[in-house]
C-alpha cells in the first residue's frame, strides 16, 4: 500500500475530527441566543410595528453574523466557544463568503422547518446538516478537548436534543 500524500493525509485527518452533534447542536444554540438579543435591539432602533420589516432584518442580520463568521479565520461566537469550525467540503480551507452566505441561508430554512435539516446530521456519515449540503461544507473540531468538557458537551447535549 502506497502512502498518502499530504493532500489526502490532511483530509483524512480532518474526517476523524467531525464535530459531534452535541457540540454543533450547542455552538447553534449560543449563536441564537445572541441572534435574539440582537433582534430585539434591531427591533428597538428601527421603531416600526411592522412585523415584516422586523423579520426580514432580523434573518438578514443572522446570515450576515453567520456569514462574517464563517469566512476567513473567524468563528461565530457558539464555534469558538465549542471549538469548531466550518471548512470547505472539498478544499478543507476557509469558507467564501458566498459560501458562508449560503450556509446563512440553510440555517433560515431549517428554522422555518423545525430544524428538521438539522436531523441530517444523526444520519449522515459525514455529519452533514442542510446547512452543509447547500454550500458545501463540513463542521470539525479546532481542538483537543479535556474528559470534563466532553462529559458537560455530552450532558447539554443531550439535554438540549430531549428537551428540544
Amino acid at each position: 500500500m502506497e502512502p498518502l500524500t499530504q493532500e489526502e493525509q490532511t483530509q483524512k485527518n480532518v474526517s476523524e475530527n467531525l464535530a459531534s452533534v452535541f457540540e454543533r447542536a450547542i455552538a447553534f444554540v449560543i449563536d441564537f441566543m445572541l441572534w435574539a438579543v440582537v433582534s430585539s435591539l434591531i427591533f428597538k432602533a428601527i421603531n416600526t410595528s411592522n412585523t415584516t420589516v422586523y423579520l426580514f432584518c432580523s434573518i438578514f442580520a443572522f446570515v450576515l453574523y453567520v456569514a462574517i463568521f464563517s469566512t476567513d479565520n473567524l468563528k461565530t461566537l457558539g464555534k469558538f466557544l465549542l471549538g469548531i469550525k466550518v471548512i470547505d467540503r472539498k478544499t478543507k480551507q476557509n469558507l467564501t463568503f458566498a459560501k458562508a452566505c449560503i450556509r446563512g441561508v440553510g440555517y433560515i430554512i431549517n428554522f422555518f422547518t423545525a430544524f428538521i435539516g438539522f436531523a441530517f446530521v444523526i444520519f449522515s456519515k459525514k455529519r452533514l446538516a442542510l446547512e452543509d449540503l447547500l454550500a458545501g461544507t463540513e463542521v470539525i473540531c479546532t481542538r483537543q478537548k479535556t474528559g470534563a468538557e466532553m462529559t458537560l458537551i455530552s450532558l447539554f447535549g443531550t439535554l438540549l436534543i430531549i428537551g428540544g
